[in-house]
């Protein structure tokens, strides 16, 4: 199916998924403007003291032994397993995000 979307700037016509929920992600992020989004991003990090202390807070090593703990934690993996089981796939979502914005990790 294909739809327009009226913008201010310019129409974009995107070819809509019919996957669900994972179909809507994908949706969105065609509709974003990644450009202007990672602008927004490197000039909040110049700009900004509490994103730069946030953003220097998730890269280091305390944060990334949060997230091993949590990675590792039985009661997670069964949510995340019986969330997957209704269609919401957190970790293929985390990874469209990371790939639309060219991200290795998080």
């Amino acid at each position: 199916m294909t739809k327009v979307v009226n913008q201010t700037y310019a129409p974009t016509v995107v070819n809509l998924t019919t996957r669900g929920l994972n179909g809507l992600v994908d949706d969105i992020l065609a509709l974003l403007p990644q450009d202007e989004i990672i602008l927004l991003f490197f000039d909040k990090l110049e700009t900004s003291n509490d994103f730069s202390f946030f953003f220097e807070q998730i890269g280091s090593g305390e944060f990334e032994n949060v997230l091993n703990t949590l990675q590792s934690s039985q009661q997670l993996r069964i949510l995340l397993w019986r969330l997957q089981r209704h269609g919401f796939d957190i970790p293929g979502w985390i990874q469209l995000v990371q790939k639309y914005f060219s991200f290795s990790s998080f």
